[in-house]
């Protein structure tokens, strides 16, 4: 046997031949067509669920009046054919109300996963129009148009979900937001003074962690809600470290300061510092009432002042060490009557020439150190001077610590070379070295090289071409290190062997 959804699909065409057959019978065609529509329009209310009953009499009504149509029966036919209507009517009317609820609560489901999907910002317009249709579809339920009301819903679920389509394939902008934030807080987080903002540089954790759950959910939404929340809190927390470090600085520059105070009275000086100080009275005063970008360029101006209080102080220093060592080298040529150390002392001049040019360049390091260097040499020469002088004085009371002359190779320079021959040893070489204080000289060279200071007569004969005297070397020599001698030398020695040999 046929069911009864078959029966009514051939419905009409049964009724069609009928009717063409015995033309004279009257068929209620409207009557059966109108009923087989309204039991296909309740059936689009989903009249099977809510009207189940009513719905199966319209059909089994429909098909009541296809049998009486076959027996010819035209008045039958027709009143199965009007309450089979009846009926249809009847179930979608029962229907309706419930179906188009049904259907407003799946366009509230499709909706509310578009806003969870953030379509709101990456399909606006469909978004939109899916939120319109829903209200429109709530508004005309209250009116009892539930037709229009079905309808209605249908579209915003169909707008809805196209707008969760659209924003679902955005998720790398997602992805990129919250790594953005991520690496935002891995920066502060690294930063030295991050301990000022910790409870935020947390909280702004905590945030990201949410957001990529969003992610994870497809609860875009909540992502970017997330994200906002954490770029709100590393944005305190920027605020609080750059306060920090602004204190921090402050601190830093009071302490610069009080030891460029110390290091200077000139009155340049101390007005650039009492400026300076104004500034960073005001900065602290700034940070006080959180106008942290007033702090900065408080401290900022009163960095640049002290960074030229300091420049001031080492030129000011340069040109008193340039001074100095001018005026010291005034009073050895003075004494250099013979122009005996005219060479060095010419030398001295030069460093000193170079010293001045440094400090028309601003290089007042390279001033210190020239000036230095250049006293170096002066002093070298000056206590020649002295030594020179005494060993006169010595000499001319019969003492037998004469003034060293000098001389070819003598015997000592042979033991010496003997030494080293006999060894097998390579000679060595050391450059003089300048310091502000230990400045190089033979007996401290002998200890760096031999671990025995007395040893300085070898190092001495062996570099007799270039040290005229031993009391006097200068910085930049290149000495012969010979193999340490088995027998220490003696300068007393030294001087008597070759003193033997000039006779």
């Amino acid at each position: 046997m046929r069911s009864r959804k078959s029966l009514i699909k051939f419905l009409i065409p049964a009724i069609s031949l009928v009717f063409i057959l015995s033309c004279e019978f009257d068929v209620p065609v409207t009557e059966i067509i109108t009923a087989r529509e309204a039991v296909e329009s309740a059936k689009n209310f989903d009249a099977e669920k809510y009207a189940p009953e009513d719905i199966k009499k319209a059909e089994e009504l429909l098909l009541k009046s296809h049998d009486f149509i076959i027996a010819e029966k035209a008045d039958e036919a027709k009143k199965s054919a009007n309450d089979a209507f009846a009926a249809a009517r009847e179930a979608e009317k029962k229907s309706l109300s419930p179906y188009a609820a049904e259907k407003i609560k799946e366009a509230d489901r499709a909706y509310s996963s578009a806003d969870q999907a953030y379509a709101e910002k990456f399909s606006p317009d469909k978004f939109a129009a899916a939120g319109k249709f829903n209200a429109v579809a709530k508004s005309l339920y209250e009116n009892n148009d539930y037709k229009q009301s079905a309808e209605s819903a249908r579209m915003s679920y169909d707008l809805a979900v196209e707008a969760t389509n659209e924003s679902l394939q955005n998720y790398l902008e997602v992805e990129n937001e919250v790594a953005k934030v991520e690496n935002k807080l891995k920066e502060l987080k690294s930063d030295k003074f991050s301990i000022a903002a910790e409870s935020n540089l947390a909280n702004a954790g905590s945030s990201i962690d949410n957001a990529k759950k969003g992610i994870e959910s497809r609860d875009y939404k909540t992502s970017f809600n997330e994200i906002d929340i954490a770029k709100k809190e590393l944005g305190i927390a920027a605020e609080l470290i750059r306060k920090q470090k602004i204190f921090s600085t402050i601190q830093s520059l009071r302490a610069e300061m009080k030891e460029l105070r110390s290091k200077s009275s000139s009155d340049d000086v101390n007005q650039d510092l009492d400026s300076a100080l104004l500034e960073l009275n005001g900065a602290e005063t700034a940070l006080e009432q959180n106008n942290i970008t007033d702090a900065q360029l408080k401290t900022e101006q009163a960095e640049r002042l002290i960074r030229s209080s300091d420049v001031k102080i080492k030129k000011n220093n340069a040109v008193a060490a340039i001074g100095k060592a001018g005026k010291l080298l005034g009073e050895a040529r003075e004494k250099d009557t013979g122009n005996k150390y005219k060479e060095n002392l010419d030398k001295a001049a030069y460093v000193i020439v170079q010293g001045r040019s440094s400090i028309d360049e601003g290089k007042f390091n390279d001033a210190l150190n020239s000036a230095e260097e250049a006293e170096a040499i002066i002093s070298a020469v000056l206590n020649s001077m002295e030594a020179a002088a005494a060993e006169l004085a010595v000499k001319s009371e019969g003492d037998d610590h004469a003034e060293v002359i000098e001389a070819d190779k003598t015997a000592a320079d042979s033991a010496v070379i003997a030494e080293s021959e006999k060894k097998g040893e390579p000679d060595k070489t050391y450059v003089v070295q300048w310091r502000k204080k230990n400045t190089d000289c033979l007996w401290r060279i002998a200890e760096t090289v031999y671990n025995d200071a007395s040893f300085w007569p070898a190092i001495y004969l062996a570099n007799r071409d270039q040290i005229k005297d031993p009391d006097l070397i200068f910085p930049g020599q290149k000495f012969i290190i010979p193999p340490k001698p088995q027998k220490k030398i003696t300068y007393k020695e030294v001087k008597e062997q070759i003193k033997e040999k000039s006779k």
